[in-house]
């Protein structure tokens, strides 16, 4: 098919004589460059259908990797919050417990001191109700 249709645009396209020369719309209009262009637009759609289905799936991917940070960072955040209220649940109370014992000295931060900190605090100040 191709090649009828080939041999009828040259045929019609090059007339030795200029005023038998069809004009461009007319040789665009012939059936060779409406099959071209049928051709050309069918696999034009299939590429631009593989991208988009290439590119829905590479942000699907990243969306649900970043749902997944996002769901471990609200873990560990509800987990450190649940232990600053328990500390200072449990420091709020043990204030108010040893209000009418006078001064005291509270370790406040969230880990265990290291080794040999408390024997030189003791040591120092002899502190009461550690």
């Amino acid at each position: 098919v191709k090649d009828d249709l080939a041999v009828e645009f040259l045929t019609q396209a090059l007339q030795p004589e200029p005023g038998k020369r069809p004009k461009m719309n007319e040789i665009l209009s012939l059936d060779f460059f409406r099959h071209q262009k049928r051709i050309g637009t069918k696999e034009v759609i299939n590429e631009i259908r593989t991208t988009k289905e290439d590119v829905i799936k590479k942000i699907t991917n990243s969306q649900k990797e970043m749902f997944e940070k996002l769901d471990d960072a609200v873990c560990e955040l509800r987990e450190s919050l649940g232990n600053y209220h328990r500390f200072t649940t449990a420091l709020l109370r043990d204030i108010q417990a040893n209000e009418k014992k006078g001064p005291r000295y509270i370790w406040v931060t969230p880990s265990k001191p290291p080794s040999g900190t408390l024997d030189k605090l003791a040591h120092w100040s002899k502190p009461k109700n550690w």
